[in-house]
């Protein structure tokens, strides 16, 4: 549970005033309203525009503008803020060399992307550009920016995939994911959708060839080890209230609807409200 409390303009001073509980509905705010998760040491500012919370980045340390730096700062169990766009070393073919999340952090994309090369793919062994892992607390926002798997694809090749959670806590408020089969796969833990733009390349993994834009293994959400909790965001050609891939019957938390837009290039856009 995550104690939200408003910081105030006090001169020289912080107060926090307490506001509510993460669990709770966010308060009001506007524009330059600034939140503080106690327990998380994390601040938070809204921004109008988007209708966004966004990390407030006081760490020089956070910005990211290369692989290298990327690295370092998922090793070090820094926060990220993406300043530049770059790809990632098609030659780097090793796990490792994606970026696996063993520690909490936020990643604030903006507007700037991480290409993943298609032939990261090889031979299966490295089929998600990035990983969460048991025990890390991973939120991920950005404006235009966010991941994109690049390259050409065929309706046989099945990754690579942009997100997988492999039994952390992963929290996507906004940005956008694009990938080969599927967007962001829930092996383990609690993945949390507020907001985003999802979209992922069909896989002839059955009849008919469709995208499974999320998807969950089988086994785990039969466990209860693995689920989706859809708040917000937008899918390409892939509904989340009838997600039709052989695990929950929806991943859109009760109470909310899913309305659709026909796009002139056939594709239909589904987002939840």
């Amino acid at each position: 549970m995550i104690t939200l409390t408003r910081i105030g303009d006090q001169p020289n001073v912080n107060v926090h005033t307490y506001v509510g509980l993460s669990t709770d509905k966010k308060p009001e705010c506007v524009n330059g309203s600034t939140f503080f998760e106690m327990d998380k040491n994390r601040s938070f500012i809204f921004d109008a525009q988007n209708k966004i919370w966004r990390k407030l980045f006081v760490d020089e340390e956070a910005k990211v503008s290369s692989q290298t730096a990327l690295q370092a700062n998922i090793t070090a169990g820094r926060d990220i803020d993406l300043t530049e766009s770059f790809a990632l070393d098609p030659s780097k073919t090793a796990r490792d060399d994606r970026m696996v999340f063993e520690k909490n952090a936020t990643v604030d994309f903006g507007n700037k992307e991480i290409t993943v090369p298609s032939t990261l793919n090889t031979n299966g062994k490295n089929w998600s550009a990035l990983y969460v892992e048991v025990g890390a607390d991973v939120v991920l926002m950005g404006n235009e920016g966010g991941i994109n798997v690049s390259g050409e694809t065929t309706e046989e090749v099945d990754g690579p995939y942009c997100i997988t959670n492999f039994g952390g806590n992963l929290r996507i408020v906004s940005g956008n994911y694009k990938a080969h089969g599927t967007a962001v796969y829930g092996y383990e833990g609690t993945t949390i959708i507020e907001g985003g733009f999802f979209e992922a390349s069909p896989v002839n993994t059955n009849n008919p060839v469709r995208s499974w834009t999320l998807n969950l293994l089988n086994s785990a959400w039969k466990e209860g080890k693995a689920k989706f909790i859809v708040r917000g965001g937008t899918f390409v050609n892939f509904d989340p209230s009838h997600p039709n891939t052989d695990d929950a019957k929806t991943y859109v938390e009760e109470g909310l609807k899913v309305i659709q837009e026909q796009k002139e290039n056939g594709d239909i856009w589904y987002t939840v409200v």
